[in-house]
């Protein structure tokens, strides 16, 4: 079943029709900071409040005011969009993978003008049940350093992951594992 919905703005837009200016800020600076949650029938989400709580912490690093941009990311608001979502593609009884996305929407330059503008993106997907176990490489590529990008918020820049995870696949592996520069596992692609 294909997932036409998605959540822009609030609003409930058809996947086809969603549209972003192009000179977004998230588009040509990759300002925006997103999270991932599993959504279980009944519209159950394990850690909830955990995933907002970090999404707020993204959202005021990229200059989001409640007082000044309104509530579209709020813990009283979100639940309801991805309710919404959910039921509009057909996940009210089925596991689904819901993406929050908050991003700069105004299009100053690299030095900021001031007056940020933003958007909210919810998108809802279909997961398959894993029926075998997945099958890990490990990298020598490390993670992005925490002193080099805060690592108590998701931001959406994930090209290094996006390269191991091809790498990875190419050579018949699932997903990579990836270490901190101490060489600890700290998460995979």
């Amino acid at each position: 079943m294909s997932e036409p919905f998605l959540i822009l703005d609030n609003r409930l837009v058809a996947k086809h029709q969603a549209r972003l200016p192009a000179s977004c800020r998230a588009l040509t600076h990759g300002q925006s900071c997103f999270e991932t949650l599993r959504l279980y029938p009944g519209f159950r989400v394990f850690g909830f409040q955990d995933h907002i709580t970090r999404l707020m912490r993204g959202a005021v690093k990229l200059g989001y005011e409640a007082s000044l941009h309104g509530s579209m990311v709020s813990p009283e608001n979100i639940p309801a969009q991805i309710r919404k979502l959910a039921a509009a593609n057909g996940f009210e009884n089925r596991e689904a993978r819901i993406r929050i996305q908050l991003g700069r929407a105004d299009s100053a330059g690299i030095r900021d003008s001031g007056s940020p503008g933003f958007f909210l993106m919810i998108t809802c997907t279909g997961v398959s049940p894993e029926s075998e176990p997945l099958r890990l490489m490990s990298t020598v590529r490390q993670r992005i350093s925490a002193a080099a990008l805060d690592a108590s918020v998701k931001w959406s820049f994930y090209q290094p992951n996006i390269e191991e995870l091809e790498n990875a696949a190419a050579h018949g592996f699932d997903d990579v594992l990836m270490a901190d520069r101490h060489g600890h596992v700290c998460e995979t692609a």
